[in-house]
């Protein structure tokens, strides 16, 4: 029996690894990502990756360009079975590629995943990945009237409406509430707030609800370069 085969995809094969996924629902959301991380120039057939052995199609995974490095998009796996080994040939491949490319990370984020088995962590920490500081997503909604708008919107914030988005560097309670009367008082509704470091414990201050909170975690191999220069005797 052959070995497992990865390989990068030609963009005649882009729909058929996109028909891989289980549901119509599925099949259709991934296709619309692939298809935009392609408008965007962020993605390429080259990016998208399968394992297969015999013609069956054992594992699947996406990349997207990030500055300097690769994030992955989506990974599909047998989780239910020997996945450790498929895992394994993805990584090392991508790495190879990477390398060629003069790419320095590789970053695996947990939404990139369909499920997170037990023994993940630790296998990604057998091929080299850590884990990268964590951060925290918030979806507030205002739920009271706001003061005259004075001064600018604090530093990171847009906002487009009544629909705003803020990813300060840092916060602590302080920030948080200043920047949200800012916010508010420029007629923000609703906001989605991005900070890192989520072991923080932080509330939402009075007049606004908290809709949703989320502390995916991410991973991070880095590629370090190969110095081929001989050091001075």
């Amino acid at each position: 029996m052959a070995a497992p085969r990865v390989a990068s995809l030609a963009a005649a094969e882009v729909e058929v690894w996109c028909r891989e996924e289980k549901s119509s629902t599925a099949r259709k959301t991934v296709w619309n990502q692939v298809r935009g991380l392609f408008k965007e120039g962020a993605s390429e057939p080259a990016l998208l990756w399968w394992l297969r052995e015999e013609g069956r199609i054992l594992g699947r995974l996406l990349l997207a360009r990030e500055d300097k490095g690769l994030r992955v998009g989506l990974l599909r796996l047998p989780w239910e079975g020997a996945w450790s080994g498929s895992l394994r040939r993805l990584v090392e491949a991508v790495e190879a590629e990477a390398r060629r490319r003069g790419v320095s990370f590789l970053r695996l984020p947990q939404e990139a995943l369909d499920r997170l088995p037990p023994a993940l962590e630790h296998r990604l920490k057998e091929l080299g990945f850590l884990e990268e500081p964590g951060v925290c997503h918030w979806h507030l909604r205002r739920t009271a009237l706001a003061g005259k708008a004075e001064g600018s919107l604090p530093e990171g914030a847009e906002l487009d409406g009544d629909e705003g988005r803020w990813a300060p560097g840092q916060l602590d309670a302080a920030t948080l509430e200043a920047g949200l009367s800012a916010l508010a008082a420029h007629g923000a509704l609703d906001l989605w707030l991005e900070w890192p470091h989520a072991h923080q414990i932080l509330a939402p201050p009075a007049h606004w609800t908290l809709v949703e909170e989320r502390r995916p975690r991410s991973w991070r191999l880095d590629f370090p370069p190969t110095n081929t220069t001989t050091p001075p005797a």
